[in-house]
């Protein structure tokens, strides 16, 4: 049955992680120190660049984010001119932080081909850590859009101030643990040790992140069902409030299936899981 695969799936993962550990680490006992640490020191600059880029150019568009926020919440306009300035507020915003996002990213992009390794060339640690810096900053920035990270009218969703705080903290400390480390963590250790110790890293990263995510779920249970009911009682249609109700009763449930699901996909496929967790 599922339980009986489910648990010969554990024991045999867990036999090859520990073999390829094993491997992994006589294979780092016979390489030479001194081009890993120089390596490693120069990822390290790129990594330290493109974060500086990013930070300062947030930091000097602070102000540009605070003038779209008041713009946006003005009041003594008509209710239509209302959403019309909160619109072009926000698609102002999304613009200016895809800008900060680009900029920093062509930052590193330059400092990977041009200053560090070979001139021109791009090693394997350094593609892979741009990709991942770009997506995690593109979901990052979506999860901004929502919860109005860049000022208090710049966001979709009508949640509280602290609900907005709490649930953007957890999503983008998710993001970075899950993208970088499947985006970057694990396809380094299959180039450069061993695939079967990547694919280890690969499930317990998976198993971390679902296991998180189940804490998070039955932590905020009560709270996101009294949330769904109140954006339920301002519903216009008897549709969205039925749905809304409905949710408010059985989302914990639907969210814990569909991370046992993860869980077990990530055990007896994990190939598949990432995949189907998008």
């Amino acid at each position: 049955g599922l339980t009986q695969s489910v648990a010969q799936g554990v024991v045999s993962e867990g036999a090859t992680a520990v073999d390829a550990l094993a491997v992994a680490s006589k294979q780092l006992a016979a390489a030479d120190p001194a081009p890993l640490a120089w390596a490693a020191g120069e990822f390290a600059v790129l990594v330290a660049v493109t974060w500086i880029v990013f930070r300062v150019l947030s930091a000097a568009a602070g102000a540009l984010f605070r003038a779209l926020d008041r713009y946006a919440g003005a009041r003594g306009a008509p209710r239509a001119l209302g959403w019309v300035r909160r619109s072009r507020a926000l698609v102002a915003a999304v613009a200016l932080d895809l800008s900060i996002i680009g900029l920093s990213w062509l930052a590193g992009y330059g400092v990977a081909l041009f200053v560090i390794g070979e001139t021109g060339s791009m090693r394997i640690q350094e593609s892979l850590y741009l990709n991942a810096f770009l997506l995690v900053e593109l979901i990052r920035m979506a999860l901004r859009v929502l919860l109005s990270g860049r000022g208090e009218q710049l966001g979709l969703l009508p949640i509280a101030a602290e609900d907005k705080a709490y649930w953007s903290a957890w999503a983008s400390r998710m993001v970075f643990f899950v993208a970088y480390g499947l985006m970057l963590v694990v396809p380094v250790i299959d180039h450069y040790l061993t695939p079967a110790l990547g694919r280890a890293v690969f499930i317990a990263i998976l198993l971390g992140a679902v296991l998180r995510a189940a804490v998070v779920v039955m932590q905020n249970r009560q709270r996101a069902s009294e949330a769904l009911e109140r954006l339920a009682g301002r519903m216009q249609t008897p549709f969205g409030r039925i749905a809304l109700t409905i949710g408010a009763r059985i989302w914990h449930v639907v969210a814990l299936i569909y991370l046992m699901a993860i869980l077990v996909t990530s055990i007896l496929y994990p190939e598949q899981a990432l995949p189907f967790m998008i």
